[in-house]
């Protein structure tokens, strides 16, 4: 970096570590899969559990196009386009989340993934009605109880900037005829999350229900649907995050990329 580029970096509140340019406060993560990082957001919230299932659960081929809504600082479309090699465009409304999503994206040399900020309500006419083979979302889900004092913690579990209704008109539009729309959701809100798929034309194909361990019950739900979509559903075996002993189940091992 230049001098003149270096003054310009100080001057926006920006510093270079690694070659990548931070805004203060940020840091670099490490996604434990094929050397990705990914930039965490001063005091923010970049991935859990639930993100790193939705990526490894989820199906794409290397030929196909995948939108992921409320995206936030973009673990998912990182992880999902670091291993399928699927085009992935990544949506979300905060411009300071996209921002870091982008530039991990550009940190990473993904030339498949792309950040891109807006509201998801108008992704459809921004980047194509039916453009899309598949659609990924994990989204916000709560509308009561204690909130995080944490902003993108509170937004990313809660339903203030857009309901599971909005995501799914979302996803309908944005896919092909026939194409797959997966999503992580909380077991205990099943119903409704059927009743907002089917009755905005997805109808779930492929359900598995997550627990802890053997013997507790599901605590999350992994959701296949298919846009226009006949009627019918295949039940998986139960995933398990650890077994009777408290370690990491061989299939969790896989999804974390630890084997």
């Amino acid at each position: 970096m230049g001098y003149n580029s270096t003054w310009k970096a100080r001057r926006h509140g920006l510093i270079e570590k690694g070659g990548t340019m931070l805004k203060n406060g940020e840091r670099i993560e490490d996604l434990k899969y094929k050397g990705l990082r990914i930039i965490r957001p001063p005091g923010g919230f970049t991935y859990g559990t639930d993100s790193v299932l939705l990526a490894g659960l989820s199906r794409a081929g290397r030929k196909e196009s995948v939108v992921e809504l409320c995206s936030g600082a973009g673990a998912i479309a990182l992880l999902f386009g670091a291993r399928t090699g699927a085009r992935v465009i990544a949506v979300e409304l905060r411009a300071d989340l996209s921002d870091a999503a982008a530039r991990s994206v550009r940190m990473n040399g993904l030339k498949n993934v792309e950040a891109l900020q807006m509201d998801l309500r108008d992704a459809p006419r921004l980047i194509g009605y039916g453009g899309f083979d598949a659609a990924v979302c994990n989204p916000p889900y709560f509308s009561g109880g204690t909130r995080s004092p944490d902003e993108i913690r509170r937004m990313s579990a809660h339903q203030e900037n857009g309901v599971l209704d909005d995501v799914a008109q979302c996803a309908f539009r944005l896919l092909k005829n026939g194409g797959r729309f997966y999503m992580v959701y909380p077991a205990s809100l099943i119903a409704g999350a059927f009743a907002s798929l089917t009755g905005n034309g997805l109808e779930p194909k492929r359900i598995r229900f997550i627990s802890h361990r053997e013997g507790k019950a599901p605590y999350l739900l992994f959701i296949e649907a298919k846009k226009l979509g006949g009627r019918g559903a295949i039940i998986e075996p139960n995933l398990y995050l650890t077994d009777i002993n408290g370690d990491k189940t061989e299939e969790i091992k896989r999804i974390y990329h630890e084997q």
